[in-house]
């Protein structure tokens, strides 16, 4: 697959090959060992030529999901102050 004229798309056009070759599938003979491969190989083809992106992509993901569990730790500590003073409250009283 020559997919070099979609590379101006950068990895927004990656679903729609892997879509096209999912596709194609039921046309090939049975199931055909070389589509595993074709997808594979589109994939590498992608990443190789914008490695940056694909780094990029991967650590957007990592901050993400670190910072959300920063914000559930934090909403948790708040949670635990909360529970503290009020179990003050009632000690001095």
């Amino acid at each position: 697959l020559d997919l070099e004229p979609f590379f101006r798309y950068k990895l927004k056009f990656l679903p729609v090959v892997f879509g096209w070759l999912q596709r194609a599938e039921p046309y090939l003979d049975f199931h055909h060992p070389g589509i595993e491969c074709r997808k594979v190989a589109a994939m590498y083809k992608f990443m190789r030529v914008m490695p940056q992106l694909v780094a990029d992509g991967y650590w957007a993901h990592v901050l993400k999901v670190t910072l959300e569990k920063k914000r559930k730790l934090l909403l948790e500590l708040d949670a635990l102050d909360e529970t503290e003073k009020s179990a003050r409250k009632r000690v001095k009283h």
